[in-house]
């Protein structure tokens, strides 16, 4: 996926009404600076006129920039340590494998998201494993590197499908899936459209945004089997709410919330 980041420096009394302004405007990340607001927007719904018209009205000046693209297997190289949460392994392939591991998983991330150092991938797989999978239908929607899946089909995942918008993560999970020698996973391109292929999962992860989460909250519950999981991270404890008004109106119910430095992970249940 393309973005195009706002940049817009304001007073601190600013930041959170710019945060609020910017969120409803469909930005898909906002990063609140010392010295004003980042905002990150897919670059097919960014609507410059609409920012225009947020910043003249507090007087604000923006700046429109077009992040560069990192090679993340030169950037892991220069500075990635693996990563132990629990029993479970997440390393590059230049580690070692270490000692006392159950579970390891190998992911070079290239450009994509998911390595198990950000808040919530670690939730997600310290959730994991206290999860049964034996025997489990998963979808991993915004798979990223494909590490939830490759984790997923570690833990017993009987068909795991993983899904992603954007063509440089697919051919990331790809390559990781071999890595990790876990030829069962199937990884598609696409987004919530593609589930109309699929029935309906035991487990249905998505770590996204939040508002890609309430877009497509419905059309997950739909593809969830009746008691079934679906698991959500990628927002903020602030977030909750609203996301969870949106899954009971979908037909789910509330289980748990974890948490890490403000990041969220909530667990549903299919009615």
């Amino acid at each position: 996926m393309e973005y195009k980041e706002v940049h817009i420096q304001c007073a601190q009394d600013l930041i959170e009404i710019l945060v609020a302004e910017l969120d409803f405007a469909g930005a898909d990340s906002l990063s609140e600076l010392d010295e004003g607001v980042v905002a990150a927007f897919d670059i097919s719904q960014f609507d410059e006129a609409q920012v225009e018209e947020i910043c003249s009205r507090y007087g604000l000046a923006f700046e429109v920039k077009t992040p560069v693209k990192k090679n993340w297997n030169e950037e892991w190289e220069k500075n990635f340590e693996p990563l132990m949460i629990r029993n479970c392994s997440v390393r590059a392939s230049f580690h070692p494998k270490p000692d006392h591991c159950d579970i390891d998983v190998v992911i070079d991330p290239r450009m994509s998201f998911g390595t198990g150092h950000h808040e919530t991938t670690s939730l997600m797989v310290d959730y994991f494993l206290d999860m049964d999978f034996n025997g489990r239908s998963v979808m991993d929607m915004g798979t990223g590197t494909g590490i939830l899946a490759i984790l997923a089909s570690k833990m017993g995942a009987k068909t795991i499908v993983g899904i992603d918008n954007d063509d440089w993560a697919v051919d990331n999970a790809k390559d990781n899936l071999e890595l990790n020698g876990q030829q069962k996973v199937e990884i598609l391109s696409g987004d919530s459209e593609l589930l109309s292929k699929f029935g309906n999962f035991d487990i249905f992860i998505a770590n996204i945004n939040r508002n890609i989460l309430l877009s497509d909250m419905a059309i997950y519950a739909d593809h969830i089997v009746k008691e079934g999981k679906l698991l959500l991270s990628g927002f903020y404890l602030e977030d909750i709410p609203v996301l969870k008004a949106k899954a009971e109106e979908s037909g789910l119910e509330y289980v748990e919330t974890k948490s890490k430095n403000n990041w969220a992970l909530v667990e549903f249940r299919k009615k």
